[in-house]
C-alpha cells in the first residue's frame, strides 16, 4: 500500500494512539527528540519536495512551554513549495529565539502527558481530513 502523508512526531502518545487504518496509510517517524529536532526534519522534508499538511507552529503555544511536537507532511514529492520553507524556516527561527531567551523547562510526567494530549489533539483534525483525502 502507498503511504499518503508523514507523520514526524515525538509524541508516543499519538503514535501509539493511530488505527491500524491509520497506519497504513501514514508513514509514522516516531524519534525520542526534543521539538526543535522534530520540525528540522520536517524542514529537512520540505527541502526533498514534501509539502506541510500541519503548521510547525500549531496551536500557537510558545516554543518554551511544549516539550512535544508533531508534524504531518504530504508523503508525495513534487517541486520545492517556498511558502512552506518559508514558514518552517520562521517556525525554526521563532523556536530558537524562545530557547536562546529561556532555561529549558524539567516537565513532571503528568505536565508532560497533558502536553502529549494536546499536541494529539491538534492533530485530531488533520488526520479525519487527511483520512477522507485518502478515501478518495
Amino acid at each position: 500500500m502507498i503511504k499518503k502523508a508523514i507523520i514526524v512526531t515525538n509524541n508516543d502518545l499519538l503514535a501509539g494512539g493511530l488505527t491500524p487504518e491509520q497506519h497504513n496509510l501514514l508513514e509514522i517517524k516516531y524519534l525520542n527528540a526534543d521539538a526543535l529536532t522534530i520540525i528540522k526534519i520536517a524542514r529537512d522534508h520540505i527541502h526533498r519536495g514534501h509539502k506541510l499538511l500541519t503548521s510547525p507552529l500549531a496551536g500557537n503555544l510558545r516554543p518554551d512551554q511544549t516539550p512535544v511536537k508533531t508534524v504531518m507532511l504530504t508523503a508525495e514529492r513534487g517541486d520545492i513549495d517556498p511558502d512552506n520553507l518559508a514558514l518552517i524556516e520562521n517556525g525554526i527561527l521563532r523556536w530558537n529565539q524562545y530557547l536562546e531567551k529561556t532555561t529549558p523547562i524539567q516537565w513532571d510526567e503528568k505536565t508532560l502527558g497533558d502536553l502529549k494530549t494536546i499536541d494529539t489533539a491538534f492533530m485530531e483534525r488533520p488526520l479525519r481530513e487527511a483520512g477522507k483525502e485518502f478515501d478518495g
